[in-house]
């Protein structure tokens, strides 16, 4: 959030960002009772990724490694997309057995 109101990350990518993990939050909840979606590895690179971004745009770093940061959040945004779509996938995969 600090990125985007301080103009170095566009918003759309902040709102991505936010709306994958509530909406992966709201899908755990949805289907607690039938089990458990366990983090992915493409989640935890996920993570990895938005941390190494962040930690690039907050060094007072101009050229290449801004460029670096800019990179590694848009490649963070592309495993966000994949992975919050793969949650709904593993979601709908769990309450189906569920109900067999």
């Amino acid at each position: 959030l600090s990125l985007s109101i301080l103009g170095v990350v566009p918003w759309w990518i902040t709102v991505v960002i936010l709306a994958r993990e509530l909406g992966v939050t709201l899908l755990r909840f949805w289907v607690v009772r039938h089990g458990v979606i366990a983090a992915s590895q493409g989640g935890k690179l996920k993570t990895m990724l938005q941390s190494l971004a962040i930690g690039l745009y907050v060094l007072p770093f101009d050229g290449v490694l801004h460029i670096v940061a800019a990179v590694l959040m848009y490649a963070a945004v592309v495993v966000t997309v994949a992975t919050g779509l793969d949650y709904v996938w593993r979601a709908l995969r769990l309450r189906r057995r569920a109900r067999e």
